[in-house]
């Protein structure tokens, strides 16, 4: 029985569904207890449902609720959204590869000529000034066909960013200079006459020189104020003609960071749709570098016009095509003239959902673009005539 039952619910349910029953719920309602109207699907809906038909027209439109019809719904204002995405920026990106030390190269170029027979060679880092500066000493020895010794030494050292060589000529046996155990740079002289003796010179740099700082000798002091000397200065005779710890393999190893990239002012007169301007730009390269505020002023006015925001903390660059330029900071002040150091850095450009990685200059405490990276970015043509003026036309693409 109850089985029968279930069949013919089932049945009544599933007949009401094929007649089109606006909704389930009638379903569920007791028997004579209906609702009053329930809308089929796609029927209009106007007014709120609290509020009888006959009253709903002389509601204002705010009274309405969420209940109006989607054909009355205003069209949404486009707004053009431009879009961002994190980039996170070398600090001096991209980063210059370290190139070899000037100690390197001057101590190859010295160890790969000279006397090769019975030879041996050394080379040593050292301070002999304790300013902590390294500077490099370096000695090849031989000995002639006739059986006599010589050196010849080279003392390298940096001045004002730039590398000097002190060098001695071949020398014989009764002169030597080498590096004490105590770090001083030491000349050398063995006496051999009636009286003999050893003389001593103490060298150290002045001036970007180097100089004769202290000489002392057998014959000038005491046994015992000589032996004093001896100790001060770490001159050991045992170990003189020794050669030290070699330290070639690291010295030739040695890099440093290239230069700084040092960049002069110029004038760049530029027509833009064909009205002159002159803009302080930077050349590098051979392309031409100016202010990104600068462009953005030059530009503005014009059918390529944009506003930009910057994101130091991120790298990135907004470009608003379309929005006026605000002058902000220095703007189109010029520099001072004289030559600046450039720092390379990267940025991520953003124009129109267009987006650019551009590699940047920093100096003067201004971001410096190339010109053809900035309308490549904006699609804005560059021509340059036979009298190698520069033209900008906002209205033509960008060209190569």
């Amino acid at each position: 029985m109850k089985k029968r039952m279930i069949l013919i619910v089932l049945a009544v349910v599933f007949a009401l569904i094929l007649s089109g029953c606006g909704s389930f719920a009638e379903l569920l309602l007791p028997m004579g207890e209906g609702v009053d109207e329930i809308p089929q699907a796609g029927a209009d809906i106007e007014g709120r449902d609290d509020i009888p038909l006959s009253e709903r027209e002389s509601l204002p439109d705010s009274d309405l609720g969420n209940n109006i019809r989607s054909d009355q719904i205003p069209e949404p204002e486009r707004v053009n959204e431009v879009y961002t995405i994190t980039f996170t920026p070398l600090a001096t990106s991209p980063t210059p590869e370290p190139v070899p030390h000037p100690y390197a190269g001057a101590l190859r170029d010295f160890f790969t000529g000279g006397p090769q027979n019975e030879r041996s060679q050394y080379a040593v880092k050292t301070d002999i000034n304790g300013d902590g500066v390294e500077e490099v000493f370096a000695t090849i020895k031989w000995r002639e066909e006739w059986g006599e010794p010589y050196s010849e030494s080279r003392f390298f050292f940096m001045h004002n960013g730039n590398m000097r060589t002190h060098k001695w000529d071949p020398m014989g046996y009764y002169w030597e200079v080498h590096i004490s155990t105590k770090g001083y740079l030491v000349g050398t002289f063995f006496y051999d006459g009636m009286d003999g003796g050893t003389e001593h010179i103490i060298y150290s740099l002045s001036n970007g020189e180097l100089r004769e700082s202290t000489r002392f000798d057998t014959w000038s002091y005491s046994q015992d104020a000589f032996y004093n000397l001896l100790m001060q200065y770490g001159i050991d005779y045992g170990a003189m003609h020794d050669s030290p710890t070699d330290q070639t393999t690291q010295i030739l190893a040695m890099t440093t960071a290239p230069p700084p990239m040092m960049v002069s002012p110029i004038s760049l007169r530029i027509f833009v749709n064909g009205q002159p301007r002159e803009i302080e730009a930077y050349t590098i390269n051979d392309s031409n570098y100016i202010r990104l505020r600068d462009f953005a002023l030059i530009i503005s006015r014009t059918d390529k016009q944009f506003e930009l925001v910057l994101e130091p903390e991120t790298g990135v660059i907004t470009f608003y095509v379309g929005m006026p330029y605000t002058p902000v900071g220095a703007g189109s002040q010029r520099g001072d003239g004289k030559p600046q150091e450039a720092i390379a850095n990267e940025w991520l450009i953003d124009a129109d959902g267009e987006e650019w990685i551009i590699t940047a200059y920093n100096f003067g405490g201004s971001n410096f673009f190339a010109l053809r990276d900035l309308l490549r970015a904006l699609d804005i043509n560059l021509s340059r005539d036979a009298s190698n003026t520069l033209s900008i036309d906002t209205s033509v693409p960008y060209s190569p």
